[in-house]
């Protein structure tokens, strides 16, 4: 990478730890070294971040194997940070991240790929608000008056279990991972998938216009359908079930399956 693609990179990456608060990288030029040789000269902004990304993933991963605070602090603030942004109340928001770090910490062995452990804490993150709202009395929240008609529900409850064999969950991520060669369309419908996660998540945690998550979706979506090993893998696998796994209930551009 030049000169000047480095110091691009480097202007990224401080905008992107500030932000995040992301202080367990002590060389910085050496996690220069390491995106510098994940991408390509030309590589845009957003393939920096989730380069960027996927290699404080795993040094957060290591920094909580090895007991180290600050990584437990981050992951802490991390949720915190995401119960704040669904516009609960502070108290809750702090509960909230107290039990899903406390789960995090908890479950450590069974994350599958430590440069995918912050899509992970996603996962246990929202699992852990559907748990503790499920147990409070009264109506559910009100939907966000800001999301246009068409957005998806931003804590979707209705999506169909297609599987819940963790063998299945495993090969659908792999499947996943070798057809969704675009590294956008390959996070943003994983972490729907997985996590829960709609586009608006994601186009927000990546600093992105959301017409750019929605549009990676629905690629995504389209790559999937039109893949012959991909589809055959769904039928073997969910047998009654491949019917709803690429059920759209109308909508052609979405993509429903559920395997928390």
């Amino acid at each position: 990478m030049e000169a000047t693609s480095r110091d691009h990179a480097q202007r990224i990456w401080r905008q992107l730890a500030t932000h995040n608060q992301w202080h367990l990288i002590g060389d910085e030029q050496t996690l220069l070294d390491q995106v510098c040789a994940e991408v390509q000269p030309s590589s845009s902004d957003r393939d920096l971040r989730l380069a960027m990304q996927r290699i404080y993933s795993q040094r957060l991963y290591q920094g909580l194997q090895e007991r180290e605070e600050r990584a437990a602090y981050e992951t802490w603030l991390f949720c915190l940070r995401l119960g704040m942004r669904d516009r609960i109340g502070e108290d809750e928001a702090n509960t909230l991240a107290q039990e899903a770090t406390t789960r995090i910490l908890q479950k450590l062995d069974q994350v599958q790929s430590a440069s995918s452990f912050i899509a992970w804490v996603l996962k246990v993150f929202r699992t852990t608000k559907r748990d503790l709202r499920s147990k409070l009395p009264g109506p559910p929240p009100p939907p966000n008056p800001d999301d246009p008609p068409d957005a998806e529900p931003s804590d979707p409850t209705d999506i169909p279990t297609v599987v819940e064999q963790r063998d299945f969950e495993q090969a659908l991520a792999m499947q996943l991972q070798a057809i969704l060669t675009n590294q956008l369309e390959y996070i943003t419908l994983s972490r729907y998938i997985f996590s829960g996660d709609n586009p608006r998540d994601v186009a927000h945690d990546l600093g992105l216009p959301l017409y750019r998550t929605r549009s990676a979706k629905s690629r995504a979506i389209q790559r999937l359908r039109q893949n012959p090993s991909f589809m055959a893998f769904i039928a073997t696998h969910t047998s009654a079930a491949s019917g709803r796994v690429l059920d759209t209930e109308g909508e052609e551009d979405e993509y429903k399956p559920s395997v928390i």
